[in-house]
């Protein structure tokens, strides 16, 4: 009886081609094989990592497997393909559970995973490239963040998360302002969103530094020196908000400075001078002028309060002729501050 009996050759593989696991084997069963079978595997679309005369080769890259089989008893040659498919990644959904950060500039935002479908126990989790340990990140801020998911196959699924500002309020108060000594001063603040509503406020004077108001709408008081009030807010979410006005005491408003004088009179207003009073440190220089702006006085770095060092209705040892002159000056206040006035002058004779 002649033997024309064909190998029987049946594939498959030792697991799924997915994602990282790229090292299968491609397992053959040669039924009733002897020692003395051939086997020899190729492929056109497919890689071996391993000899192909073999029964069982490893591949890592998908296509299609060729394995032939020779009975040298017989002459009789089988052979069997085999098309091996990379499977798709199995993280088909992820949810999130997004927040942003509360107020401007905040970082308590956070990105929570509460559900992975399809991946493959254990997964680890990156923010950025950084390997996070809980499926919740916390203590963010405002901006761009990559999450990426790796399951035990090195499948992954990353995704770009933005978190949005925090909201933005703000407390505003008046621009910084001049005021007369003695003055009452009120100040109203304003919220920037119009509806703001706050929890509390506190308004805090400097000098001082100590709370002179709480939770109180506008602040009403009369400022003995310069001064630099605070307000500071807070709403129902913890967002804080802050601004700052400083009131300055105009010094020169309480100041009297004379307007008509008579030379050759031999009277206290015989000669052109600034008095000395409260607050007048120096005056850095006066200069008058006539009707047609010709300098006819000029003294610099003068005291107030001495007649001698004043103008006495002489230019260049001569009279000048009665009528209204402009002076220019620069005094300097005790506080350090300058102000530069400039008023009329009446010479009468």
């Amino acid at each position: 009886m002649v033997d024309t009996l064909l190998p029987v050759i049946d594939l498959t593989q030792s697991k799924p081609l997915i994602c990282q696991q790229r090292q299968i084997e491609i397992i053959a069963n040669v039924q009733s094989a002897g020692s003395d079978f051939s086997y020899e595997w190729n492929t056109l679309n497919g890689n071996f990592t391993s000899n192909t005369n073999t029964l069982s080769p490893s591949v890592n890259s998908p296509g299609s497997y060729q394995l032939i089989v020779v009975n040298p008893a017989n002459g009789c040659v089988s052979n069997r393909a085999y098309d091996l498919v990379e499977e798709p990644n199995p993280i088909k959904k992820v949810e999130l559970l997004v927040s942003d950060p509360v107020c401007l500039g905040d970082d308590n935002g956070h990105v929570e995973i509460s559900a992975v479908e399809g991946a493959f126990s254990p997964i680890s989790l990156t923010v950025n490239g950084m390997d996070v340990q809980s499926p919740r990140v916390e203590n963010l801020s405002s901006g761009d963040y990559l999450l990426g998911i790796t399951d035990s196959l090195g499948c992954v699924w990353d995704s770009l998360i933005t978190l949005k500002e925090g909201r933005d309020v703000k407390i505003v108060l008046p621009p910084d302002t001049m005021v007369t000594p003695g003055d009452e001063v009120l100040i109203i603040y304003s919220s920037v969103p119009a509806n703001q509503n706050w929890l509390n406020t506190e308004w805090i004077q400097v000098p001082g530094g100590g709370i002179v108001c709480n939770d109180c709408p506008e602040y009403r008081f009369v400022p003995e020196e310069d001064v630099s009030l605070v307000v500071l807010a807070k709403d129902s979410l913890g967002c804080l908000a802050s601004d700052t006005i400083f009131i300055q005491l105009n010094d020169a408003v309480a100041l009297s400075f004379p307007n008509v004088f008579q030379p050759g009179s031999n009277g206290v207003n015989a000669t052109f001078y600034i008095p000395e009073q409260a607050g007048l440190a120096l005056i850095e220089f006066l200069r008058i002028y006539d009707n047609w702006g010709n300098l006819v006085f000029s003294k610099e770095n003068m005291t107030p309060g001495i007649a001698e060092e004043g103008w006495n209705g002489l230019l260049n040892g001569c009279p000048l002729q009665p009528g209204v002159y402009v002076y220019q000056m620069r005094i300097r206040l005790n506080t350090g501050n300058t102000i530069l006035i400039t008023k009329d002058l009446t010479l009468v004779r």
